[in-house]
This record gives structure tokens, sequence and C-alpha cells, in this order.
């Protein structure tokens, strides 16, 4: 894994990897779609996810966001913070 170019040797733990496995899934719909939520004023974060399906585009504060969007940001958050050790 890496995080902001540094290679970490942590991997995804097995709960990890099923929560990953499940926002995948739930993403094909969207994905297959080409869902790209725009930005709202004072977005920090963007979000670029591409699988054999399709792809996503969307911002943290983007409107219309299905719930499998904060589901991944979730994931993405805990998973820097457990892994690479990010901050809050």
């Amino acid at each position: 894994m890496t995080c902001n170019g540094r290679a970490y040797a942590q991997k995804l733990s097995d709960p990890q990897i099923v929560k990953a496995r499940e926002i995948q899934e739930d993403l094909a719909k969207p994905s297959s779609r080409h869902l790209s939520l725009p930005p709202r004023p004072g977005s920090v974060l963007r979000y670029f996810v591409r699988d054999e399906g399709g792809y996503v585009r969307f911002s943290d504060n983007s409107a219309g966001q299905p719930d499998v969007f904060r589901k991944m940001q979730l994931f993405v958050l805990q998973a820097s913070q457990e892994i690479c050790g990010l901050a809050e």
C-alpha cells in the first residue's frame, strides 16, 4: 500500500478487505454510469475510482452523493489513519 507516494509494508486486514469488496460491489452501478458529481465551494478532498465497469468522480462535499460514496470516504479515512498513520 502507498500513502502520499510512500510505500508501507502493512497490508489491509481481512476485515478491511471484506469492507473494500463490499464497497466495490456497491460502486458497480454508479461506476457503470460514469457518475461524476462536481465539487461545491469549500471542497477539500476529491475522489476518482476506476474499476472494470467504469468510474466515479466526486468530492467530499458533492451534492447528491449515494450512500456508497460516504462509505468509501470513511473507509479511505480509516485506512489512511490505521495503515499510514495519517492524523485525523
